[in-house]
């Protein structure tokens, strides 16, 4: 890229972003900057991803500077920290996991990668953070459900007027975009929707909650993502689970709601999609998963930092290992490994200590179900990508939701129930 098409679109990405913090801290009394900020990112991380997007290297600098604006403004206008214990130790573990970088042969990329996962992790932390009322968490997890309903137009636009958007290996791939990566950002933002549809408050909620849930469950059956499905199918669980309190009842719902998924997508999506998420093989990660395998053979201890290939913009891309576990163990060998593990065990130790408390004074476990949701979908997903590791990505945006909500669930709660009262 020359250097002048490159100044050029900093410089309109940095007016642009300029103009709407204006726009944002005027109008934050109704919807919170940093909520609104957070749903500009998803957009934006998808958008930029698209090969056939127009102007797409120019949003990912915006993209960028959206989470650069994030936490700017969390910390010097609005002073705000409460990410809750779970929230903050994580934090403090992907600090040092972005630090890492300076041990590996090129520092200043790895610091540069790591740095734009930071953000964005922060970013979905300061946006739970702010959450103050009952109002509050209704407005957020509705800007959620608005999200996805601006994703899966988005994705849909190009559906219909280009059929070559289904050409690339027999799957949906709108605007470009790798399936995967729109099967993986609909996903999680769909939980919130279906959050919607069983404790929504209203019967129009609920309405439109449906009908953006089955938008967005059709478009990712199309991208034939089994990750995204996944994420689809722990969310729907996890969340419906304090309606139902009876592990039976989640059994058969979770048995009738996977027959009927199973149906719908042998009925509705293409003969290539189908395949994939029918194939059970995991061919495709057997190279990066080895590669994985030979670089931690190598430094087990404390890793290599930063793995980096060459890429068409002329600077290293961060390797993507498919696994968030296979990443930090590459990265921060065995020790950051099990330093990870620790604290993602007292994460969910916290989290039922909160969540003990609620049943003690017979709080609604509502809120609990959704936080749950949202880090079970991260996690479990990680398990065959590494997208949560990855600054540009809605799931990294999500892996700072998820670790907000569980660390102030009983807070959020007792919002709830205090208001209620």
């Amino acid at each position: 890229m020359e250097l002048t098409n490159l100044s050029t679109q900093l410089f309109a990405a940095v007016s642009a972003l300029g103009g709407l913090a204006c726009i944002l801290l005027l109008t934050h009394k109704k919807v919170h900057t940093l909520q609104t900020l957070a749903c500009i990112f998803c957009i934006l991380a998808l958008a930029s991803a698209g090969t056939r997007v127009p102007g797409s290297e120019g949003i990912k600098y915006a993209r960028i500077a959206v989470t650069v604006l994030s936490v700017v403004l969390a910390i010097s206008v609005f002073r705000t920290a409460r990410f809750g214990r779970s929230g903050g130790v994580l934090l403090a573990f992907f600090l040092v996991y972005t630090l890492s970088a300076l041990w590996s042969t090129e520092p200043l990329a790895g610091l540069i990668f790591k740095g734009q996962f930071l953000l964005t992790f922060t970013a979905g932390l300061v946006a739970v953070s702010v959450i103050e009322t009952k109002d509050g968490l209704k407005t957020f997890i509705v800007l959620m459900s608005i999200t996805t309903v601006a994703l899966s137009v988005f994705i849909f636009i190009d559906f219909v007027r280009n059929p070559e958007a289904m050409l690339h290996i027999g799957r949906l791939a709108a605007w470009g975009i790798n399936p995967n990566r729109i099967g993986q950002s609909l996903a999680p933002l769909a939980i919130f929707s279906i959050f919607l549809i069983v404790y929504g408050w209203s019967l129009t909620v609920k309405a439109v909650a449906i009908a953006t849930t089955l938008f967005a469950v059709f478009l990712v059956l199309y991208t034939g993502s089994r990750g995204g499905l996944g994420m689809l199918c722990i969310g729907a669980m996890v969340v419906i689970a304090p309606k139902l309190r009876h592990p039976v009842r989640l059994l058969v719902i979770s048995a009738v709601f996977g027959a009927g998924l199973y149906a719908t997508v042998s009925i509705i999506a293409p003969e290539a999609a189908t395949d994939r998420l029918e194939d059970t093989t995991f061919e495709t990660r057997e190279m990066p998963w080895g590669e994985a395998m030979k670089y931690i053979r190598s430094s087990p201890i404390i890793g290599h930092g930063f793995i980096s290939y060459p890429s068409e913009r002329g600077v290293g891309t961060q390797t993507n290992f498919h696994s968030i576990y296979l990443q930090i163990l590459v990265e921060t060998g065995v020790l950051g490994m099990a330093a990870f593990t620790a604290v993602v065990l007292w994460l969910f130790w916290d989290f039922a200590v909160q969540v003990k408390a609620l049943v003690t004074h017979r709080m609604s476990l509502v809120v609990a179900g959704l936080a749950a949701a949202t880090m079970l979908a991260v996690l479990a997903h990680g398990v065959i990508e590494s997208g949560g590791l990855f600054g540009s990505t809605v799931n990294a945006l999500m892996f700072g939701i998820g670790a907000c909500l569980m660390g102030r669930v009983h807070d959020l709660t007792s919002l709830t129930q205090s208001e209620r009262a």
